[in-house]
Formats: C-alpha cells, sequence, structure tokens
C-alpha cells in the first residue's frame, strides 16, 4: 500500500482545512490533545512531525457533525454506555 505524504497536513493545516471546508473550530494545541489522546484524526509521524491524510481528516470531520434534525431536543447528543451504567 502506498501513501502519498505530499499531500499530507500539518496540524496548522488541518485546523485550517477543518474551519474551511467544515465548519469545525480546532485549534493545532486542540489537534495535538486529542491525538494525545487518540481522539482526533489518524496521522503519521514524519521525521517526528504528525502529518495527516486530507481523507482522514475529512472523515473524522464527518464523525463531528451531528444528523439532521428539526427540533433543538432531538439535536442533544445522547450519553455514553459507560456514562449511563454510573
Amino acid at each position: 500500500m502506498s501513501i502519498d505524504l505530499k499531500s499530507g497536513l500539518t496540524r496548522k493545516d488541518v485546523a485550517q482545512r477543518l474551519q474551511a471546508d467544515h465548519g469545525l473550530s480546532y485549534t493545532v494545541a486542540t489537534l495535538a490533545n486529542l491525538a494525545t489522546d487518540g481522539e482526533g484524526p489518524v496521522y503519521r509521524l514524519v521525521a517526528g512531525r504528525a502529518i495527516y491524510l486530507p481523507d482522514d481528516v475529512d472523515r473524522w470531520a464527518a464523525t463531528r457533525i451531528g444528523k439532521p434534525v428539526r427540533r433543538a431536543a432531538d439535536a442533544r447528543r445522547p450519553k455514553h454506555a459507560e456514562a449511563a451504567a454510573c
């Protein structure tokens, strides 16, 4: 499998792409924190730097955007199963 890292994005690029293409506001620091927690888009380390592929960023962004709703009550995020068990 070949990966084209020439189209790779830095965290700064990812923050700009998320805002411009998806209307999501994430700072470089937040993206770094998400990477530490394993909750952000997948990335590759290249010479010690996180490099993201555009498709991976777009796929992750789609998971952060809720489904269309008609009522505010329908827009609430469902509770995680772990939180409900507590």
